[in-house]
This record gives structure tokens, C-alpha cells and sequence, in this order.
């Protein structure tokens, strides 16, 4: 289940968005469904497509449960493929042997 602590782990698509610090000032504020990702952005629904790049800029997901959490751009600058399986590799490692 997606929560703030692992949202980082979680595929980021049909969640709501809001940039909230952006490099491109005219960005904040800027809100929509992500409808896409890439390694280096979001493409968000908000009157129309807009991609946001990922890397300087701060994001904050609105989650299922109705809780929000807010990411560093820089920290989810993978592949969404490539996030969650680095996150897996994680997890696992730490199990005993």
C-alpha cells in the first residue's frame, strides 16, 4: 500500500499532483493527474498535457487514503521500472540469511 514513507517505491501514475517548488518559478502551483512518466519527468492532466521535469523540483502527491506526501524530484529521477525494482533489491537484501 502506497503511504508517504514508500511512496518513492510506487508507481506515481493516476495519482494527483501539485509542484510545489519548481527551478521554473511559473511551475508552482501547477497541479493535475499524472497521466505518464519518464526517467527525467512527469506528464500531468491540468487543462491539457503538461510535462514537468522531475529533477529540481518538489512534488506533492495527493494518495489514495486522501493524505499527502511530498517528493524531491532528484530522489524519483528513474525510470519508474528501474525505482521499483532498485526499491525491491533493497528490501531483499535486508532479509536474513
Amino acid at each position: 500500500m502506497r503511504n508517504e514513507n514508500n511512496l518513492h517505491m510506487h508507481e506515481l501514475v493516476g495519482l494527483r499532483l501539485r509542484v510545489v517548488r519548481a527551478s521554473d518559478g511559473g511551475m508552482v502551483g501547477m497541479e493535475g493527474m499524472v497521466v505518464d512518466e519518464t526517467r527525467e519527468t512527469l506528464v500531468i492532466d491540468a487543462d491539457g498535457r503538461r510535462t514537468v521535469p522531475k529533477r529540481g523540483n518538489a512534488f506533492e502527491f495527493t494518495l489514495d487514503d486522501g493524505t499527502t506526501a511530498v517528493l524531491e524530484g532528484d530522489d524519483i529521477a528513474y525510470r519508474p521500472e528501474d525505482r521499483v525494482k532498485r526499491a525491491a533489491g533493497r528490501r531483499r537484501s535486508r532479509l536474513p540469511k
